[in-house]
């Protein structure tokens, strides 16, 4: 089973997320800051970490440039409105796939494997 932190500002974005992935048989985490983004990081091992690079706040950025400095990080998936021009920031910051809001199912899981096979870590299960 595929473990993911869902670090996403948005309740109703974090509650479609949540319900898509815990259905394909993912186990998911939520977190709406980076202090409990981090927090959750230092409690257990993710496969996975799906962030929301649109949130006011910043946070996002701060989690993926500490994400970085982990021993281990897990591949980020990021998710960005579709006329974000930070896709590049995303990129130089550490995530390893972009998705655009407007994601499907089926993109949001491919996404998700990508990200994994690019950790050389597990799939999500359908």
């Amino acid at each position: 089973m595929t473990h993911i932190l869902l670090l996403v500002g948005y309740r109703p974005l974090r509650h479609a997320l949540d319900i898509t992935l815990r259905r394909t048989g993912c186990q998911v985490d939520m977190a709406q800051t980076e202090q409990e983004t981090l927090q959750a990081l230092d409690e257990q091992p993710y496969d996975v970490c799906v962030v929301d690079m649109d949130m006011a706040t910043g946070d996002s950025r701060r989690v993926l440039r500490t994400l970085r400095t982990l021993p281990n990080p897990p591949p980020v998936v990021a998710l960005m409105n579709p006329e974000s021009p930070s896709t590049s920031e995303a990129i130089t910051l550490g995530a390893c796939v972009i998705l655009y809001k407007t994601v499907g199912r089926q993109a949001l899981l491919n996404g998700i494997q990508t990200a994994l096979q690019a950790s050389s870590s597990q799939t999500c299960e359908e």
